[in-house]
């Protein structure tokens, strides 16, 4: 105590404020001496991060070249999307996970035990808030408030921005490779899509009043200093709300303007009637969708899910930000559980993703969101406790680790099953080629790539002529998931050979009469 009925370095109402000297480190919920700052552990996980970070791009430089024809291979490249995918799917769950955890931590929610509860503060990085990194508190002889935090979080990628943008007209100034004003705000959403909840929390935050002494005070939750009848708060208040139009709604918005805006190029198939599998190497090869930065996020779910990643980002803020405006710990909760299980269903029944590999593991994570919330559903209504609690904390580890392990080893059966699958397609199609005197077989095809051509219905129908002759009408769907043709006129090679030679008896028949190849006369 420091006289005040306070714990050392806590003052204010309820004890909730750090004085001059101190600073409040969130994942503990207790003010820490600033001279102590380096002596402490809580920047491990931050360090290991960015070293684990800087040590991949030194790497990186260092083997770039090899790196490079590395990844040309198609099955490399395979490999690096689908690492790439899980990796950005672990680090959105875990931030939605660590978020989740402040906001029911505020609330009055208890702490999650060890071990779990180790693991989510080595992994406090992850949910990407500067303040709690940085002791600013200590920075400041009067301290560092919210209204401060609040003004810092908006305003510094408002300003990174914008230093890009200038910085990218310089260099389209001096003759350097070009850099759009499209692309620097294709980067700054893709950049902003990791932010975003850690931003939105902050600001949703601000909205938060508790009243005390019979309604007679209100105070701001996350500053007890503030008073929420003061003119500053109005202010702060006014600010929060701008900001809320900018961040929360305006990226979101303009997101999926931005994705509607190349809808018919992201799914052609609902306008020309085109097999999925078709539309997907067509935007593999659709140079528009290549020079936009922002249809990234839309190329990895099929074709008519091009929308999805506006989904996710609804699911992320409405976890993380929109949660907080329910006062009570049990509504929040309750909320937040539902929508978790709403949003699994949604992901199992649509399987949006291209890969089957990638929906198979964000269904996995979306369960380890389910199962984090009944642990902690538990340990509030008292179910488990003391030994309990940690028993079901390492049990929750536990079956997190095993998700993981147990999808990395459905994915190298996926791949073998593929592959397999893709042999066996192939072999059947040069027998067929044979069996048709198609004679190149597939020459026109870029046999690097991973392909399949699948025959199906292949149905001749004999109509009575005027001379008794038949009319041969040939349906060939070729589905071409992982088919890349080395030039345009190849595609026409490929169909040609797989489609039986013509009789001569009807080489000189009219068009009606003549063989049809989707429905077009041969």
């Amino acid at each position: 105590s420091n006289g005040t009925g306070c714990i050392e370095g806590a003052i204010g109402p309820l004890c909730t404020i750090c004085q001059p000297g101190y600073y409040l480190r969130e994942s503990t919920s207790q003010c820490e001496e600033c001279d102590t700052v380096t002596e402490q552990n809580y920047y491990i996980g931050p360090a290991i991060g960015l070293s684990l970070v800087m040590l991949v791009v030194l790497a990186g430089w260092w083997i770039k070249d090899r790196a490079i024809a590395w990844a040309k291979v198609p099955e490399n490249k395979r490999i690096l999307e689908d690492i790439s995918e899980g990796c950005t799917g672990i680090f959105v769950t875990m931030q939605i996970i660590l978020l989740i955890k402040s906001n029911h931590t505020s609330l009055g929610g208890g702490e999650m035990p060890t071990p779990y509860g180790k693991f989510l503060e080595v992994l406090s990085f992850v949910a990407l808030d500067v303040i709690q990194w940085l002791p600013l508190n200590c920075a400041y002889e009067d301290g560092f408030s919210a209204w401060d935090a609040l003004v810092a979080v908006t305003l510094t990628p408002l300003a990174a921005f914008v230093i890009v943008l200038i910085f990218a007209q310089v260099r389209t100034a001096r003759g350097s490779s070009p850099l759009s004003v499209a692309h620097v705000l294709g980067y700054f959403f893709k950049g902003m899509l990791f932010v975003l909840p850690t931003i939105s929390r902050r600001i949703f935050q601000t909205f938060r009043c508790q009243t005390y002494d019979n309604g007679e005070v209100r105070l701001l939750e996350m500053d007890l200093e503030i008073d929420c009848t003061s003119s500053e708060y109005k202010l702060m208040l006014s600010y929060a709300v701008i900001m809320c139009l900018v961040y929360p709604i305006g990226v979101w918005f303009t997101l999926l303007a931005w994705l509607w805006s190349f809808r018919k190029r992201l799914d052609p198939a609902v306008r020309r009637n085109i097999e999925e599998s078709r539309v997907i190497q067509m935007r593999k090869q659709d140079e528009v969708l290549r020079d936009a930065p922002i249809t990234t996020v839309a190329l990895k779910f099929k074709p008519r899910y091009w929308y999805y990643e506006c989904i996710t980002l609804a699911r992320r803020l409405l976890l993380t930000s929109v949660a907080l405006m329910f006062t009570s710990l049990s509504y929040m909760t309750i909320f937040v559980f539902f929508l978790t299980v709403i949003t699994l269903i949604i992901d199992k029944e649509c399987e949006p993703y291209q890969r089957r590999w990638t929906s198979a593991f964000m269904y996995f994570l979306d369960w380890q969101l389910v199962f984090f919330i009944q642990a902690v559903i538990m340990m509030d209504a008292d179910i488990v406790s003391g030994a309990g609690a940690v028993a079901t904390s390492s049990v929750l580890l536990a079956t997190n680790l095993l998700l993981v392990v147990i999808v990395v080893i459905d994915q190298r059966g996926d791949m073998k099953r593929e592959k397999r699958e893709s042999e066996i397609l192939r072999q059947r199609s040069l027998r067929s080629n044979g069996e048709g005197g198609g004679g190149g077989g597939l020459s026109g095809i870029d046999r690097g790539e991973d392909f399949s051509v699948e025959m199906v219905d292949m149905s001749t129908e004999v109509e009575d002529g005027a001379d008794g002759a038949g009319t041969a009408a040939v349906h060939v769907s070729v589905e071409a998931a992982d088919m890349v043709f080395e030039n345009p006129l190849h595609a026409g090679q490929a169909s040609a050979t797989a489609v039986p030679a013509v009789p001569a008896a009807q080489e000189n028949r009219g068009d009606n009469d003549r063989p049809r190849f989707n429905g077009e006369p041969q």
